[in-house]
């Protein structure tokens, strides 16, 4: 009887230690050490009760309330504790040792995205060039590193997205080389005057009426107006940095988060597998 109690506690001991061991697993996520072991700070900071010295919950609520401002997602492992009815003591662990590994990681993975946005200064460097040698330098910037990303594309779906973009690429950059060709006839107009650009034959009744020099300024405005939008137009093509980074920090289970990063692959599908990259790197 007793070496059938003894089989029995073992049983169940080692069936407790098993159920330890897959609650407490992985132990760098579920175990977390103190600050004396990990290392970190605690600052300890007392509230002015002066216009609540009856409230016996203030700690409480200037803790709650923090909690919200500070750190609303509860990403930073802070440690919050109500001491007494007017101090508060926050404890900030210090981050792990592969923590800047990660942030370095995400940075270059960042980078490697914005690296092919649209510059201003390329563009006009391939609209000042003339003929085919512009036209072929305007496809060449439309291209960008979609056959880099043709290469690695699975599915027919992903190569026409692919092609999409760099077709209405191209069809913006050839409409602000219009705009650019049409401003630039403009503003010679202008700098030559009015007597330069006034027809042969002004005595007609058909005449168009004689162009002054306000005129000819005006007409330079607008064309250089059409090609800055025009410019404009191409440069919102590049992925909105600002846009992108809020939509990572929403909440993971956000379908809001999802939707919007499911637009932006799409919108962006010759940088698909960057920006995969970086999702990777930011959940890392």
């Amino acid at each position: 009887m007793a070496e059938k109690n003894v089989g029995q506690r073992l049983i169940i001991t080692a069936v407790a230690i098993l159920v330890g061991l897959v609650l407490l697993y992985p132990p760098e996520q579920k175990l977390r050490p103190g600050l004396d072991i990990a290392g970190g700070t605690s600052l300890i900071f007392e509230i002015d009760t002066s216009a609540a010295e009856n409230d016996p919950q203030l700690a409480e609520r200037v803790k709650t309330l923090l909690q919200k401002r500070v750190d609303p997602k509860g990403v930073y492992n802070l440690t919050w504790r109500v001491h007494g009815r007017n101090r508060l003591e926050v404890q900030m662990p210090l981050p792990p040792k592969d923590a800047t590994a990660r942030r370095t990681a995400y940075a270059d993975a960042l980078e490697k995205v914005y690296s092919h946005e649209f510059r201003r200064g390329a563009i006009e460097a391939a609209l000042r060039q003339s003929g085919d040698a512009r036209d072929a330098a305007l496809r060449k910037l439309a291209r960008g590193r979609a056959d880099e990303a043709l290469a690695g594309a699975d599915g027919e779906t992903r190569r026409a997205a692919i092609e999409k973009v760099v077709a209405d690429r191209e069809q913006l950059l050839f409409a602000a080389r219009d705009r650019f060709e049409a401003y630039k006839t403009a503003d010679t107009a202008r700098l030559a005057g009015p007597t330069a650009t006034q027809p042969a034959d002004t005595q007609s009744a058909t005449a168009p009426a004689p162009l002054t020099q306000e005129k000819l300024d005006e007409a330079a405005r607008d064309g250089l107006e059409l090609y800055e939008e025009a410019v404009q137009d191409v440069l919102a093509t590049n992925l909105n940095r600002a846009r992108f980074e809020e939509v990572l920090d929403l909440e993971k289970s956000s379908p809001i988060r999802q939707k919007s990063l499911d637009q932006l692959l799409d919108r962006h599908a010759d940088l698909r597998d960057l920006l995969e990259a970086v999702l990777a790197e930011y959940a890392a």
